[in-house]
């Protein structure tokens, strides 16, 4: 499996230069939410974590020019974003991460989701802090691997996802004045699983059907995967799966349509 790390040299040098001079005072409490840059900062400090953004998972090879074009494409918005928001210099620490392997041409969300955990049990130790070596912890504070949302979703790109973020390219200007458009990413939930009889509602005929769509074999309303605009993606959408039940605020079933959550 090829991996590609495209890490702060996406974002021109003089954007980091205020990362490495500002001075962020210790916390001393555990942050009591993540919704923007200064409260991310806050998570980041407090547990010790060392990169942030998605994992993302290639499922589509059959055209690597337009690959590199919808990474390119995802990098620049993000450093658009960052920097309308006053958080350029959190670029750092900003690592896309992207794992690439041809037997995904076409996966299932269940097979990306087991890649997923695969990584996070090989990799997540290795970007936190040992305690010791960071603020010192509440004892009621979350857990650091609960708390980045690098090690509880996942972002899955395949060919309709990536050539509807490449038409957004087509119309995305300099002053990146597009506020929003028709491309999407899938975001994946890394702990979700097929509930069992115990938690589903046993009074209908089949607990297991919600009367929804099929997608990938099931009719239950919760599917563990959904799509959002990648315009959103980072860092908007990222910040809030930091939160305590950010994935219910954000979720709509795929057959539904695309989240937009602004």
């Amino acid at each position: 499996m090829a991996v590609v790390r495209l890490l702060s040299r996406t974002w021109p040098k003089q954007n980091l230069l205020f990362y490495h001079s500002r001075h962020i005072a210790p916390s001393t409490k555990p942050p009591s939410e993540c919704n923007n840059v200064r409260t991310f900062e806050d998570v980041m400090n407090y547990y010790g974590i060392q990169k942030w953004g998605f994992v993302i998972y290639r499922g589509t090879y059959d055209d690597d020019v337009k690959w590199r074009q919808f990474i390119d494409f995802m990098a620049l918005r993000t450093r658009h974003e960052l920097e309308a928001s006053g958080g350029a210099h959190l670029a750092s620490k900003f690592d896309w991460n992207v794992q690439e392997d041809r037997s995904l041409e076409g996966a299932t969300t269940s097979e990306i989701r087991e890649r997923f955990k695969n990584w996070v049990a090989a990799n997540a130790a290795d970007e936190i802090l040992p305690i010791g070596k960071s603020r010192g912890r509440d004892p009621l504070a979350r857990s650091p691997y609960d708390v980045n949302a690098r090690f509880n979703f996942c972002m899955y790109v395949d060919s309709a996802s990536m050539n509807s973020v490449l038409r957004d390219r087509e119309v995305y200007n300099s002053r990146y004045t597009m506020e929003h458009g028709g491309g999407y990413v899938i975001l994946i939930e890394r702990a979700w699983k097929i509930p069992s009889l115990e938690e589903l509602d046993d009074e209908r005929e089949d607990p297991w059907d919600e009367g929804e769509k099929e997608l990938e074999g099931s009719k239950l309303y919760e599917v563990g995967w959904t799509k959002v605009r990648s315009c959103n993606a980072v860092p908007l959408i990222f910040f809030q799966l930091c939160n305590v039940g950010g994935w219910e605020l954000i979720y709509l079933r795929p057959c539904m349509g695309i989240q937009e959550f602004t």
